[in-house]
């Protein structure tokens, strides 16, 4: 029995001797390569949302320009298109009077060949003559406003690009 109470002695020596070891040593703690690495992957990540954030707001800022500068040219084109519209209204107009020049004209030689005089003739011929003047001036006028509406945003965007300077 001697025996048993030496081992016994022994052993519970043996399992204090264990449990003051494991005390001692605590639970394993992470390795320190680890945590370093882990840390700047983390702050690796940030850097990159930061990045990725701002990018995104430059292309929100970018679409809203893209968007802005189309609905300016939009409207441009239709201000050019209503002008050139315009020019053509008044194109039309200067070639029906100038036709209609040339025939009392011809007919203002018809008569003074045959050796009459109409004095009504004469005056539908100044009439056409003053109507051409008329068209051709509002023809002009049309198409200087064309050449106006076209330059305007040249003027203004050179203008800006001075002011940028």
């Amino acid at each position: 029995m001697a025996d048993i109470e030496e081992l016994h002695k022994r052993l519970s020596q043996a399992l204090q001797r264990i449990g003051d070891a494991s005390s001692e040593i605590g639970a394993p703690g992470p390795d320190p390569a680890l945590t370093d690495s882990l840390d700047a992957a983390q702050k690796a990540l940030e850097e990159e949302k930061l990045v990725t954030s701002q990018l995104e707001e430059r292309i929100r800022g970018l679409k809203e320009k893209h968007a802005e500068e189309l609905e300016q040219a939009q409207l441009q084109s239709t201000g050019q298109s209503e002008a050139m519209a315009q020019v053509d209204v008044e194109l039309q107009r200067l070639r029906k009077v100038a036709q209609q020049l040339r025939d009392n004209n011809a007919a203002l030689r018809e008569a003074n060949a045959a050796g009459l005089a109409n004095p009504e003739l004469i005056n539908q011929s100044m009439q056409s003559e003053i109507d051409a003047l008329r068209a051709e001036r509002a023809a002009d006028a049309a198409e200087a406003t064309a050449i106006l509406t076209a330059m305007t945003p040249l003027v203004q965007s050179g203008g800006d690009q001075a002011e940028a300077l």
